[in-house]
């Protein structure tokens, strides 16, 4: 027989969201994943949305090589998930995290100023790995740092900030390549999430 659990076990949404939320904000490392996870999908996620203006303008390619562009970047984060599928538990998640946004960055700022399209096949191929061995060392770490009864919750939380403030970031993006071009768009995000990082970074360093 199923076992019948009334309304009053349990907690209303909105004290169940804002213990979730109350937890990533008291523990130091969830905080910092959730915030660069913000930071980075506003301001350093919204390069893909603009491929087709670097393949047509900046690189004078067409559909065909916007696509090669396009499966460099999801190749190398299938090279970047084997990798962190071959290291299992002996890795050092702070540093793969750090250095992977920060490789990440670097990458991209490389890639919207390249002019040749194989290079840029590279540099995107290299942004994919570092981005992958980021977000999923991250993703790792939510996940497996949250006490059961909140991993939902917490999980939610994370993946609002990973997912659901890409649209205004793409917003924004649009809007600055539009005013000026694509690859001083793209780099004055990457350049605000190398900022950030690089704060993140600081600040963790001194509480430890």
């Amino acid at each position: 027989m199923p076992v019948h659990v009334t309304a009053e076990n349990h907690p209303s949404l909105r004290h169940a969201t804002l213990e979730a939320l109350r937890y990533v904000r008291d523990d130091r490392v969830l905080r910092t994943i959730v915030l660069m996870q913000a930071v980075v999908s506003v301001f350093g996620l919204p390069y893909a949305v603009l491929m087709p203006v670097f393949a047509r303008e900046v690189l004078h390619t067409g559909a065909s090589e916007l696509g090669y562009l396009l499966a460099a970047n999801g190749i190398g984060a299938l090279l970047g998930a084997l990798t962190l599928a071959s290291l299992g538990e002996h890795v050092h998640q702070r540093r793969l995290f750090f250095g992977g946004l920060l490789g990440f960055c670097g990458l991209v700022i490389a890639f919207a100023w390249s002019t040749s399209f194989w290079l840029s096949a590279v540099l995107l191929l290299c942004a994919g790995y570092c981005m992958i061995i980021a977000f999923a060392t991250a993703n790792t770490t939510v996940q497996t740092r949250t006490p059961d009864h909140l991993r939902g919750r917490v999980m939610g939380i994370y993946v609002l900030a990973f997912l659901g403030l890409n649209p205004f970031g793409a917003l924004l993006a649009g809007s600055v390549a539009h005013a000026i071009n694509a690859s001083i768009a793209v780099t004055i995000g990457e350049a605000i999430c190398f900022i950030a990082i690089l704060v993140a970074i600081r600040l963790s360093t001194r509480r430890q």
